[in-house]
């Protein structure tokens, strides 16, 4: 299969000064003496995305996503190593990049379009379907001067998505614009991907990741963290933010644990009604989970949350003491709980994941005390007596009248 981003042993550095003065006596020194420090925003990344492939790029604030990018789309330039790009390449870095706020909207897509190598016939033929994505109305014919930020955002989007590349390299714009137009992009996304565009980005939302990704790279502090599914990679991720900062990545499998470890899980398990530990139940069956928890120091009113993954990695549910508005208490050293959670499993058949937390606040990447991904994974089977499709176990009320009639 054909390579269209090939980066070979790249590294940027950046020299730090602890003055202004010092940057002046470096510049002027006779015998050039060095009075910085250098610091590895990337080091050593060797990276290659095929023809047709979908890559992203995960890690924590800091960790080199937007340089590695940068550094792609030629923006910036590498300390060391090689970056080849093969084919027609769109960037959606700095959204808006080269619009002028004097040009009308159309005018700017022209001139986008110019700037990306397209004539003006080419655009021309692209500009109504440009415009309705945008759904800026018409305003198209007004300076983006005049646009909210909102409007400036989605046909910059709209006219780097249409430019027809062969690799896009996108950087956090998928946040971009309300709800509709969130999914309006991601749809888009998923178009360009299964017309073969390969694609390269960087995303801090699992569920984008997990959806339009066929591989995923964690970079922390610069260098190349762990590589693989997007499910795995995007795991390994999570149970590192919830570590202190200066931590280095965890050196885990998929399915361990991560946390700081003043509490922990000393015992997790699923009962059915009859209290009885399973892994498989029936769909709408009343479930126990159980957890046993050993306090290690003195821990005020920690979060004691749980959760299911289907089988491809996205969130079907979860919940925790701190949504809830519940005090768990506190907990003494060498003291053991249990908790407790109690609910019909009105999911469809199929596997799913679990997995639990300790941590405070309301997500686990909060001061994480305890994360176990993955502890164990159950089966939900259909239950005869109430069929439906899909994930969700629903019973509606239905009623049916005369359209004269009153509701």
């Amino acid at each position: 299969m054909k390579t269209v981003v090939e980066c070979t042993g790249i590294s940027k550095i950046y020299p730090l000064y602890t003055s202004k003065l010092d940057r002046v006596k470096e510049l002027l020194h006779p015998r050039r003496k060095s009075y910085h420090e250098d610091f590895y925003a990337l080091r050593d990344i060797d990276l290659n995305v095929k023809a047709g492939q979908s890559v992203a790029i995960v890690g924590r604030n800091g960790s080199g996503k937007s340089t590695l990018l940068k550094i792609v789309c030629g923006v910036t330039t590498a300390t060391s190593g090689t970056v080849q790009v093969h084919g027609r390449m769109a960037s959606l870095l700095e959204l808006g990049a080269g619009f002028h706020p004097e040009l009308t909207g159309i005018e700017n897509v022209f001139l986008h379009g110019l700037l990306r190598g397209i004539n003006r016939s080419e655009t021309k033929l692209r500009l109504e379907s440009i415009l309705d994505f945008a759904g800026i109305g018409q305003y198209a014919e007004q300076p983006v001067k005049t646009y909210s930020s909102g409007m400036f955002v989605r046909l910059a989007f709209a006219a780097e998505v249409h430019s027809q590349p062969e690799v896009l390299i996108v950087d956090e714009a998928l946040s971009v614009g309300d709800a509709s137009f969130q999914i309006k992009c991601i749809r888009r996304m998923q178009e360009l991907k299964d017309s073969g565009i390969s694609l390269l980005f960087v995303s801090h939302d699992a569920s984008i990741v997990r959806t339009l990704c066929d591989h995923a790279i964690l970079l922390d502090r610069g260098r190349i963290a762990a590589t693989g599914k997007p499910m795995q990679v995007y795991d390994i991720y999570t149970g590192m933010i919830g570590l202190p900062g200066e931590t280095a990545a965890p050196q885990v499998s998929f399915s361990e644990r991560s946390g700081t470890g003043e509490i922990q899980f000393t015992k997790v398990w699923i009962e059915n009604g009859d209290g009885n530990s399973m892994l498989q139940f029936r769909s709408g069956e009343t479930v126990r989970v159980q957890l046993e928890i050993t306090a290690i120091k003195d821990v005020e009113n920690p979060t004691i949350g749980i959760s299911f993954r289907d089988r491809t990695g996205q969130d079907m549910f979860g919940i925790n003491s701190a949504l809830l508005r519940l005090d768990s208490g506190n907990f003494k050293a060498g003291q053991i709980k249990r908790a407790t959670y109690e609910f019909p499993l009105n999911f469809g058949p199929g596997a799913y994941n679990f997995s639990a937390a300790l941590h405070q606040f309301e997500i686990h990447t909060g001061s994480c005390y305890d994360w176990i991904n993955h502890a164990f994974s159950i089966q939900v089977d259909p239950d005869p007596a109430y069929r439906f499709s899909g994930y969700c176990r629903i019973v509606p009320e239905f009623s049916i009248v005369n359209a004269d009639q009153p509701t």
